[in-house]
């Protein structure tokens, strides 16, 4: 029950986080560094233990596990791109590569 809540709490984090980029991308506006650096501790924080939840659940299917994965994959790709280009304008043009970034923490 925990792990589901935190599942769930966790997608949560993740959708809020990213409505709120695309809400920014709507008006025109990026979001400034306060923002891509509180997108990546959010990552960080949660990223890390949902990949774990992931990998160990064996109520999962395997294309179950592998969107979920894609998903954190995306979000690291996603949230780099942002910091290395200081805006996720920049970013928001990047195809992701068909290889996507191990689910590991974002330097700060």
């Amino acid at each position: 029950m925990k792990t589901l809540l935190a599942s769930i709490l966790s997608l949560a984090l993740f959708a809020f986080a990213a409505s709120g980029c695309q809400q920014l991308a709507a008006l025109g506006k990026s979001p400034d560094a306060a923002y891509i650096a509180a997108d990546t501790a959010t990552f960080n924080a949660v990223a890390p233990q949902q990949a774990a939840y992931v990998a160990a659940d064996p109520a999962l299917t395997p294309e179950q596990r592998d969107r979920r994965i894609r998903t954190l994959q995306t979000w690291r790709f996603r949230t780099t791109q942002a910091k290395d280009a200081g805006t996720t304008t920049g970013a928001a043009g990047v195809t992701p590569p068909t290889t996507l970034p191990a689910v590991t923490p974002i330097p700060e």
